[in-house]
């Protein structure tokens, strides 16, 4: 079985670099950075993605941003994905916030000039040490402020999705998660009724700042499937 990994807002794919230290050679994984697609939306990246899938059995692995992408690639492929493992992710719109962030300008997401402490915030609620911190904030600014703004306006269009999903999903949940709120996973788990939710200690970054944990549950679920 092969281990698909689709990376959050960033798309780059990079921020898996502490999560896949900690899991074994010997799994077949593949990265698919979001920055490496033609397509801009999600229906354009989920289309794209399918044609790069063969027809082997996957598990999805979906960070934050990419939680729909996971989701519409079940509906798509159906039997071929064996299970989603969704990492402080979602399938709706995630936080209030984000519907007012799509009107803002292109330059208001300009990571060069994120405070430090907004950062820390809102994305580590005050776990993970400064040289991680520092590391994610230099993968973060690589990222063009228009490339922000374009996914902080597909997350707040995110319409509820067409149908129930019986594949077998994990959340990994992290505890004081600031970006995506309860009520957005609870459309998850309301659309994916066989969602067994874990939860890590950490803020929105979890598999950066709690990799060994995360990296433990996906091992135990590929090799119970």
């Amino acid at each position: 079985m092969k281990l698909i990994l689709l990376p959050g807002m960033d798309g780059t794919g990079d921020l898996f670099q502490p999560l896949l230290e900690q899991l074994p050679n010997s799994l077949d994984i593949e990265v698919i950075p979001l920055n490496s697609l033609e397509g801009n939306s999600y229906s354009e990246q989920i289309n794209e993605i399918v044609t790069k899938l063969g027809n082997h059995p996957i598990t999805l692995i979906a960070e934050s941003y990419s939680g729909r992408i996971a989701y519409e690639l079940a509906r798509i492929l159906r039997n071929q994905v064996v299970q989603i493992i969704f990492i402080a992710s979602f399938i709706t719109p995630p936080i209030f916030l984000c519907k007012i962030g799509q009107f803002l300008p292109k330059n208001a997401f300009n990571t060069r000039y994120l405070p430090r402490a907004l950062l820390d915030y809102i994305g580590f609620s005050g776990f993970g040490d400064q040289e991680l911190k520092n590391w994610i904030s230099s993968v973060i600014q690589t990222v063009p402020s228009k490339t922000f703004h374009r996914r902080i306006s597909n997350m707040a269009n995110l319409s509820p999705p067409e149908e129930k999903l019986e594949v077998v999903t994990t959340y990994l949940r992290p505890t004081n998660d600031r970006l995506v709120e309860a009520s957005a996973v609870k459309q998850l788990t309301k659309f994916l009724p066989k969602t067994n939710v874990i939860n890590i200690e950490g803020g929105h970054f979890i598999a950066q700042t709690n990799p060994l944990i995360c990296a433990q549950i996906i091992i135990n679920r590929v090799v119970g499937a």
